[in-house]
């Protein structure tokens, strides 16, 4: 099972965490929603510009 973390932008820094634990996404109408490893659904605005599966690692940027 691959879980990664959303980071906001471009750098994997602690403050830019947006959503950990993820294993699976969804997107729709601008929107990312993401599950985590105990099912709850976060909704996300913004567009992911970037996925790093081998680090477990999602950029998205919220703008």
């Amino acid at each position: 099972m691959c879980i990664s973390t959303v980071y906001k932008g471009t750098t994997p820094a602690p403050e830019n965490i947006l959503a950990e634990y993820i294993t699976a996404l969804s997107f729709g109408d601008g929107a990312v929603s993401v599950t985590d490893i105990t099912g709850e659904r976060t909704t996300l605005t913004g567009t992911i510009t970037r996925i790093d599966l081998a680090a477990g690692k999602i950029f998205l940027d919220p703008s």
